[in-house]
Parts: structure tokens; C-alpha cells; sequence
């Protein structure tokens, strides 16, 4: 599947601090960017990693295709575990 983003989401503090010039001008925001994406019990969320910040918390209906995909904990091998709240 070829990538279809024609906008990225963006941690409100890295943006600034790239429009400031700190990490130089070579590289994109999408380059720079320390993400992690994942579900939610409720949606998704995206968190910058670099400054430990919500970036966007996104719901979505319970009927979408994504939450009816079952949770899986990356620790456990069962979707029942300690991990999952």
C-alpha cells in the first residue's frame, strides 16, 4: 500500500523547536518526528515520545473496523492480562 498521508500530525514542541532551527534544517518534521501511535480502549493515540506528550487522542466509533480487532498485550500472549486496562 503506498502512503497516502498528505498531513502529519506534529508535536506542538517539536514544531516549535524546528521552526526555532535546533535540530538545523535538513531533515523534515516527519524525519524528526519520535511517535508512537497505538489504541486506545476508547480510539487511538498518538504521544510524543521525545517531550512525553499527548499529541491527539482520537475516538472512534465502536463499530469501526479497528476496535473491533481484539487487544492484544505486546507482553502476554492473551488479550487477558494485568497489562491491559
Amino acid at each position: 500500500m503506498p502512503n497516502n498521508i498528505f498531513m502529519n500530525f506534529n508535536c506542538k514542541k517539536c514544531q516549535e523547536e524546528y521552526m526555532d532551527g535546533k535540530y538545523g534544517r535538513n531533515k523534515s518534521m516527519a524525519e524528526l518526528a519520535r511517535l508512537s501511535i497505538g489504541r486506545t480502549k476508547t480510539g487511538l493515540q498518538v504521544w510524543c515520545v521525545r517531550h512525553e506528550i499527548n499529541v491527539i487522542d482520537m475516538d472512534l466509533p465502536l463499530d469501526h473496523k479497528l476496535m473491533k480487532m481484539p487487544l492484544q498485550c505486546e507482553l502476554c500472549s492473551t488479550p487477558e492480562c494485568e497489562h491491559i486496562i
